[in-house]
């Protein structure tokens, strides 16, 4: 299997390898090579105390079913539904305006 290593130089010398998707899995050594050999090994170690396997998990089922869901684009072709709109949108900004919109 071919695994995603992220290779870093050390400022003060050295390498740190750690194995991308497994952060706790890494290895520092004083060479390149050495540093890859070294993550390679901590890998095979960590797969050989068990074993990869892929499961299925099905995604959840919405806990509150939207009721309004078959209703919704039921006026798009309505040509007075856009005046319509335009008329509730002046009705509630004047109840606003008079002190009668919601707290």
């Amino acid at each position: 299997m071919t695994y995603n290593v992220l290779l870093r130089k050390r400022p003060k010398g050295g390498y740190i390898a750690t194995a991308l998707g497994w952060p706790e899995v890494a290895a520092e050594a004083a060479t390149r090579a050495e540093a890859i050999d070294r993550i390679r090994k901590a890998i095979a170690g960590i797969i050989a105390q068990g074993e990869l396997v892929q499961v299925e998990v099905p995604l959840p089922q919405a806990t509150i079913q939207a009721v309004y869901a078959e209703t919704f684009g039921m006026f798009r072709n309505d040509p007075t539904f856009g005046k319509f709109v335009t008329a509730v949108n002046t009705y509630r900004r004047k109840r606003n305006r008079n002190g009668h919109g919601r707290a």
